[in-house]
């Protein structure tokens, strides 16, 4: 990004990434009881070059192992099932650029280089009795990335958006839906609820 004008920073920068990723799967039924087991593994290496030199803060390495379970069983007229999934969301290039974006003379836009990735453990149970279906959902959420502003240095008028990690998120969300096809016709009633934490 070049701006003669000098009213934004002037960048180059650069990131030289290689993935590799490997899958297992194991599945297994045991009477009644459904189990599912997997791994996953991704290697992650990118380097980061600021006008063709390297910054080491700035560069990733990452060798991560991501489990997946689960389990499903009827018990009498009932079905349940029980799961539990990790899983990772890293930042795309456009949330790592380090140039700003004009978006009016009160307002810029950013990437953050130093953002790291989010880290998801994922807990559902889910629960069936005849018109009645039923789910939990618990979720944990490490390094969360979220939007934040603050005022751009050289200027305190100026207001910066761009995006940074909190330490942890968690939601709740729970679910109850019903079918009574026996009295009404192609209707549904359906209830539900959401309890949320927000970053802290």
């Amino acid at each position: 990004f070049d701006n003669p004008q000098s009213i934004l920073p002037a960048t180059d920068s650069k990131i030289r990434e290689q993935n590799a990723a490997a899958f297992i799967s194991y599945a297994l039924t045991w009477q009644k009881l459904s189990t599912e087991i997997g791994l996953r593994y991704e290697h992650v290496d990118f380097d980061y070059y600021d006008k063709g030199i390297f910054l080491p803060e700035q560069s990733r390495l990452y060798d991560n192992v991501f489990p997946n379970v689960a389990l499903s069983m009827p018990i009498g007229k009932t079905q349940m099932s029980l799961s539990y999934t990790a899983k990772t969301s890293r930042p795309s290039f456009f949330q790592l650029r380090s140039d700003l974006q004009y978006d009016d003379r009160f307002t810029y836009e950013g990437g953050n280089p130093l953002l790291k990735p989010s880290f998801n453990h994922d807990l559902t149970y889910q629960f069936g009795y005849k018109f009645i279906q039923a789910s939990l959902n618990y979720q944990y959420i490490k390094d969360v990335s979220s939007f934040m502003m603050k005022a751009y240095e050289p200027d305190p008028v100026i207001t910066v958006f761009s995006q940074e990690n909190y330490p942890k998120a968690q939601y709740l969300n729970a679910s109850v839906s019903s079918r009574f096809k026996k009295f009404l016709t192609n209707s549904n009633l359906q209830f539900r609820s959401l309890s949320t934490i927000y970053p802290v």
